[in-house]
């Protein structure tokens, strides 16, 4: 494993980042990439988790001291882009909580709570707008939230799209 180390760990905020050489950093991202390819195929919707929670932990450093993540790379593989990847890790995360009523306030508020984190993270890996839109939908059909949570929901999708086009606009 000499060949993915050789840089430095630096502490981010109690989380360890690694430093990897170029060439390093390169095999990460093809075998992490591979790796995604086969999850796809099998339908593994929980080993990705982890990729995506490790995606910022591993980079190197290109000219000007910038630095590029593993996350930067992996955010536009088409693995992201399935729904049902998002639809199996949020019935995970409501069947690790066993909430005992499904539909009291505290259900609710996990279910909005898991939504906005996971939306954003929907974003940052590509996920089409377009089908985030259809995903929260279906989350709050599926769900049966009520219509206060249905509205602060849809607005908070609402910025993200301003925010989606705006950014859009910059990259242009």
């Amino acid at each position: 494993m000499m060949m993915l180390g050789g840089g430095e760990s630096k502490s981010k905020d109690s989380n360890t980042i690694q430093c990897l050489t170029n060439q390093g950093f390169k095999s990460l991202c093809d075998i992490t990439c591979t790796f995604l390819d086969v999850c796809g195929k099998m339908k593994d919707y929980k080993s990705p988790i982890v990729v995506m929670t490790v995606s910022n932990v591993f980079y190197t450093e290109l000219k000007k001291s910038r630095r590029q993540f593993l996350a930067d790379v992996i955010q536009k593989h088409q693995f992201w882009k399935k729904l049902s990847f998002w639809r199996a890790i949020l019935k995970a995360a409501v069947m690790r909580k066993m909430l005992k009523n499904r539909y009291d306030d505290v259900y609710y508020s996990f279910i909005q709570g898991w939504l906005v984190e996971n939306l954003h993270k929907m974003v940052m890996f590509n996920v089409d707008i377009k089908d985030l839109q259809v995903f929260v939908d279906e989350v709050m059909l599926r769900h049966n939230l009520p219509v206060r949570r249905k509205q602060e929901i849809q607005d908070f999708v609402d910025r993200m799209k301003m925010m989606h086009e705006a950014l859009n606009q910059i990259n242009k």
